[in-house]
């Protein structure tokens, strides 16, 4: 039983340390980075682009299993400085916009292989650009825009099965923005069939897209937009009114704005390109958003779609004064955001459960925890930020299951200070079932590409922290790692990120110069007490 026990309590150890969040591969050596970027999954695995390290400054098209020897270059394409992107995947092949140098940007694909990645079709001939966008897959079919010599503001709806024969031009249209809901793909722009701006559809059947609700403008590029079980809401004008929510079921007679929060033709939510953009997630059919009314700004409201039940959750910042919710992500039946905090300017985390006056502005410790992205994970906020007063330390990883007791760091790994900005940027790339990829930086392999698969968001349990009456010296060290502590130590054990135990000592003198560079644990047993520290391995 005494063996069981121990046993059980090493391999909590081991479960702990393996939620951690790992380096999956350092592509271009050295603290340069690969900055990875544009991802999308098929067959299993991630495909995404990166910077190919026999090439300064050339981009590459990586694909990952999660492993260090699965992440691999895929094709170097050509020696240039674009990179693939707008990438959606069509059965066992991926399609994505490059540019070779010689072609301009075209439709590429690749089935994962060197020989099977190659350009799809050269619609603008030469080294003109047709710039390849996707809208969304019907069956067998991938519907992108493109341009095209001739028609409406010299672009086309086109579709294509994965080969070049089967790549042919449906008509002369401008959509900017699509979302593909229950098998038919719902567009926002005009067609040169009816050179009326609004939401259309692609149903795969009619030849031709459908038009749905005319709207006022053709200008939808960064627009909100939100899909629900049998609905979805988007950001849209007419004749009367300014940009305000919209829902739709996908009919015509089921389509119709929700509210005219700012009445007449100023609008209360808009379309992107400032810092206050509207924000949309659903919970079932219930779409949260932050739209801005004359009487109490921009703040978090949710409808289920009708006028009656538009409801707002929270006057953060009372009055006409605005919180500003950004970052609205649903998870579970709670929603998390960011929003500005009375006297401070910065977003820092809330949630809410949606219920009238609930909007929680949590805290570590008793400090905000300024918020940049917020990501749904295995039904668990992931949130990207830095502890207010604290931001020195840079971005990083934490969770929350919606209370500030629950909103814990998961790793320290990341040496961008919050003052580089990262609300600019969506660190979080992309998520699997099982894995989310986002690209970090440790100071010692630049922005590479990173994964982390959920658990615990604690390294190691401490009996009391004695962290203050403890130096660890130099940091980051190359041979030795020197301790000083005010109590005697009873043990040092060293843990790499994965989990793995490097070195046992009772010294406060470590010999680590056989450790290979990167990011270690040292945890520091004293009487009855101990302490987890961080340290760099250069």
């Amino acid at each position: 039983m005494k063996k069981l026990i121990s046993t059980l309590v090493l391999l909590s150890h081991f479960i702990l340390m393996q939620a951690q969040p790992v380096l999956v591969k350092d592509i271009v050596p050295g603290i340069t980075g690969s900055s990875p970027s544009e991802f999308c999954e098929m067959g299993g695995k991630v495909y995404f682009a990166a910077i190919n390290p026999d090439s300064t400054y050339a981009n590459c098209l990586y694909v990952t299993d999660g492993t260090t020897t699965g992440t691999k270059k895929v094709s170097s394409l050509a020696s240039n400085n674009y990179a693939p992107n707008n990438m959606v995947t069509l059965g066992n092949k991926i399609i994505f916009a490059y540019h070779d140098g010689v072609h301009g940007w075209e439709p590429w694909i690749s089935d994962g292989s060197p020989g099977g990645t190659l350009m799809l079709k050269d619609i603008l001939t030469g080294s003109t650009s047709s710039l390849f966008m996707p809208l969304g897959v019907i069956g067998q079919y991938a519907y992108f825009i493109s341009s095209s010599t001739s028609g409406l503001s010299a672009t086309s709806l086109w579709k294509t099965d994965g080969t070049s024969t089967g790549t042919a031009q449906v008509s002369n249209a401008n959509f900017n923005r699509a979302i593909t809901f229950k098998n038919k793909i719902y567009c926002w722009g005009k067609t040169l069939t009816t050179s009326e701006n609004g939401l259309y559809v692609i149903d795969g059947v009619n030849s031709l897209p459908q038009l749905i609700k005319a709207h006022k403008t053709n200008s939808y590029y960064d627009f909100a937009v939100a899909q629900g079980n049998n609905k979805f809401y988007y950001v849209a004008s007419d004749s009367v009114h300014g940009f305000e929510p919209w829902v739709s079921d996908g009919t015509t007679g089921g389509t119709s704005m929700i509210r005219d929060f700012n009445p007449g033709i100023p609008s209360s939510v808009d379309e992107g390109g400032s810092s206050n953009y509207t924000v949309m997630t659903t919970i079932g059919d219930i779409l949260y958003f932050n739209p801005v009314s004359p009487a109490y700004g921009r703040e978090l409201w949710k409808t289920d779609g009708l006028d009656a039940n538009t409801i707002l959750i929270k006057d953060i910042e009372a009055g006409t004064g605005s919180s500003n919710p950004k970052n609205i992500i649903a998870v579970g039946n709670k929603v998390f955001f960011s929003a500005r905090v009375p006297g401070f300017t910065d977003g820092m985390l809330y949630c809410s459960d949606g219920t009238v006056g609930n909007a929680q502005l949590l805290d570590i410790n008793g400090k905000y925890l300024k918020t940049g992205d917020i990501t749904n994970f295995k039904n668990t906020a992931i949130i990207s930020g830095t502890v207010a007063g604290q931001e020195d330390k840079g971005i990083e990883m934490y969770t929350s299951n919606g209370t500030s007791a629950g909103t814990k760091l998961v790793a320290d790994i990341d040496s961008v200070p919050y003052s580089e900005g990262f609300s600019s940027t969506k660190r979080f790339k992309y998520a699997t079932a099982t894995t989310l990829y986002f690209v970090g930086n440790d100071g010692l392999h630049g922005s590479e590409l990173w994964k982390y698969e959920g658990g615990v968001a604690t390294i190691l349990p401490q009996v009391k922290d004695y962290t203050n009456d403890i130096t660890i010296y130099p940091n980051p060290a190359t041979t030795e790692l020197n301790l000083t502590c005010s109590t005697p130590i009873k043990i040092v054990e060293i843990y790499n990120l994965a989990g793995l135990l490097q070195t046992v000592g009772s010294e406060n003198k470590i010999d680590i110069s056989s450790m290979a560079p990167g990011i270690y644990f040292i945890k520091i047993s004293t009487a009855g007490a101990g302490s987890t520290l961080k340290f760099i391995k250069q």
